[in-house]
């Protein structure tokens, strides 16, 4: 089993994964974890637990579809994951990309940071002291990487240098969000399988929202919380509690309609992307001069 899973869906956060997953977890033939993102290959404390582990925590009930995979965005941020991969899955994984212009990209991550009570400053201070913050370590590499998710081109040629580049499937969050049957369907076909007719019902967008009541959404999120203290310190209330609280999160949110204005994106993607955009054209293809625009 060690060549499973054959496909991964490597991000980037905030770029419209969780609607790839809720789609294609009810194609017939592919497996999907319950457990949407399985943070394994960047996470050091799993990773050195091994395949048996990964197998037995993620695919445990797998009954033989074709295409086994993993939703993973933090997949593509981080350096290490591609080596690990391919060191345990072999070379011949398909590796779907959603790229999303990158100042909406981090104006989103940011908002989430914030609402989860982990971010105090404004988004251009959080941006303009970055660099500063994400030297510290782990979680502020996880929490304040806002530009540093946003640099593609870095990113996707430590993929390219070491799996072949028919592998991979590169799809534009605008084209996700516009055209979804279409997309959809074609990272079926490259994958193997036939697509869908039409979408599935109920699916969940993720569209932005907010939360009714911000200290409950705060106590689920922020890692720092009494709830979370509670789940560190009692393992076999983890998983009931997380489940609950995920039901509790969705209760709590309304529609969100705050955006970032045209005047500031273009100048953040002006300022810290106009390279990274012309790099990631040419590696993969596709036309993001909109970002620019």
């Amino acid at each position: 089993m060690k060549h499973i899973p054959n496909f991964f869906c490597i991000g980037a956060q905030k770029a419209g994964t969780t609607l790839v997953r809720n789609i294609l977890i009810r194609h017939k033939d592919i497996y999907l974890p319950h457990d949407k993102e399985a943070h394994f290959f960047h996470v050091n404390e799993r990773f050195q637990r091994g395949y048996d582990w990964y197998w037995n925590k993620f695919f445990a009930d797998y009954s033989g579809q074709r295409i086994v995979g993993s939703v993973t965005p933090e997949y593509l941020f981080f350096p290490e994951v591609p080596e690990r991969i391919r060191s345990v899955c072999g070379p011949d994984v398909k590796l779907v990309v959603i790229l999303r212009d990158p100042a909406e990209r981090a104006f989103s991550q940011y908002q989430m940071t914030k609402l989860r009570g982990l971010e105090k400053l404004s988004f251009l201070d959080a941006i303009e002291i970055e660099q500063d913050r994400i030297r510290r370590g782990r979680i502020e590499q996880n929490h304040f990487s806002y530009i540093s998710r946003g640099m593609y081109a870095r990113q996707l040629l430590r993929y390219i240098d070491i799996f072949p580049f028919e592998d991979f499937v590169f799809v534009r969050f605008k084209d996700l969000i516009t055209y979804t049957l279409i997309t959809i369907n074609s990272i079926c076909v490259a994958l193997g399988l036939y697509g869908f007719s039409e979408l599935p019902l109920h699916i969940d967008r993720h569209r932005a929202s907010k939360p009714i009541i911000p200290v409950v959404h705060r106590q689920i999120w922020n890692p720092e919380s009494q709830l979370r203290r509670w789940a560190k310190q009692l393992p076999v209330l983890r998983s009931p509690l997380r489940i609950a609280a995920e039901k509790l999160d969705k209760l709590n949110r309304r529609m969100s309609d705050i955006r970032l204005s045209n005047e500031l994106r273009l100048m953040i993607n002006r300022k810290y992307f106009y390279e990274d955009i012309e790099r990631t054209q040419q590696l993969t293809g596709l036309n993001l001069r909109h970002w620019l625009c």
